[in-house]
């Protein structure tokens, strides 16, 4: 196979495991095409994380996951099994940040064009805070200052939670203002 195949979408598992992982394959650039040239190598970018690998085509497991027009409206998402996947994942940061106790493993987003960027808190220090960027907005946005992640003064991004929260609790149905 000369060609590298025309993926976007895909699910992929290393030859011998059985866990499956998502993400998106980068078709551009010459470090890609040479490494499908040499080795039948492809870029995915996991569909969650700012990581990326490379996946083996001939010797790993690649399976293409085809685009979905149908809305899940149950979900608010695509029904396709992408979508859906990211979805769950989203679901269970939410979970996970309303659930910490401290900042670390708060999630939080922040308004980009059409949709927004998400982060999680992955580590705390006395005046700053670490942060990674999550892949849940479809057009995988980032925001301009934090980008993929990194670390921030603690003060800044403790405040974009903190207001974040503030808001999904004037907007819930048990809690915000009652008249």
């Amino acid at each position: 196979m000369d060609k590298m195949p025309d993926l976007y979408q895909v699910k992929w598992r290393k030859s011998g495991t059985r866990k499956w992982n998502y993400g998106l394959v980068d078709r551009f650039g010459s470090e890609v095409e040479q490494a499908w040239k040499k080795a039948q190598a492809i870029w995915v970018s996991d569909a969650i994380t700012p990581n990326g690998e490379w996946v083996y085509y001939g010797r790993d497991e690649v399976v293409s996951i085809p685009f979905s027009s149908d809305y899940d409206k149950e979900n608010g998402c695509m029904k396709d099994e992408y979508s859906q996947y990211v979805n769950k994942e989203r679901k269970k940061a939410n979970e996970k940040s309303a659930k910490a106790t401290g900042l670390v493993g708060k999630m939080f987003s922040v308004g980009v064009a059409d949709g927004a960027a998400y982060y999680v808190v992955v580590k705390e220090n006395k005046k700053s805070l670490k942060i990674e960027w999550r892949g849940f907005c479809p057009d995988r946005y980032t925001d301009a200052m934090m980008q993929w992640g990194g670390s921030f003064p603690k003060d800044r991004i403790e405040q974009l939670i903190r207001r974040q929260e503030g808001m999904a609790a004037l907007f819930s149905k048990t809690g915000g203002i009652t008249v």
